[in-house]
């Protein structure tokens, strides 16, 4: 797509390709499930957001062959870890003013993409436990107002840390680089 001179070596009539040759391929599956229902004094509700990745190939070039990413960890940036199977699965009991939350979120185990570094490097899934608690004031001087505490990782897990250089040898964007933390939130509603 270019030439150059002879003498001096430098490129001369370079040509501009006015077209997008990469591209992507994927398949896969989202999936939500949502369900409540009286159970003693109070309410039992569920929720489960469910994720599969079944194919995610990057086509680099017009016939070259696509690299598949689909179960993969660090291909190029930030937020390119691809677990086949990813989900969020929370359970709550609502009775009166009280609401208490569990939620577990589960990432499967990936390969490092880049096979240069540690051939067949294999991250582990990863799972994460939440918990919280809200009160809400529906009567007397503080009617309107929520209470809302909580611990996000609670098990505090640390990241993984994989072969290739995206992120400090992790994916911020998958994993949780924070560990263990607490809340305490209060909402006003009038």
């Amino acid at each position: 797509m270019f030439s150059r001179n002879p003498a001096s070596g430098d490129i001369v009539d370079a040509y501009e390709i006015l077209r997008n040759s990469e591209g992507l391929r994927t398949a896969g599956l989202d999936l939500q499930l949502e369900w409540r229902f009286d159970l003693g004094p109070g309410e039992l509700g569920f929720n489960w957001l469910v994720s599969y990745v079944d194919s995610f190939e990057r086509l680099e070039a017009p016939g070259a062959p696509a690299t598949e990413l689909a179960g993969t960890a660090g291909s190029d940036f930030i937020g390119t870890s691809l677990p086949e199977w990813k989900w969020s699965f929370s359970l709550s009991y609502g009775w009166q003013a009280l609401t208490l939350d569990g939620r577990w979120r589960y990432i499967d185990g990936m390969k490092d993409a880049d096979t240069t570094i540690q051939p067949g490097f294999r991250i582990p899934h990863f799972d994460y436990f939440d918990l919280s608690a809200a009160y809400d004031f529906e009567e007397g001087a503080l009617a309107g107002l929520q209470v809302r505490v909580g611990i996000e990782n609670a098990t505090d897990e640390d990241p993984p840390i994989f072969p290739s250089y995206s992120q400090a040898n992790t994916d911020p964007s998958q994993y949780d680089v924070l560990g263990r933390r607490y809340y305490l939130s209060l909402r006003y509603s009038f």
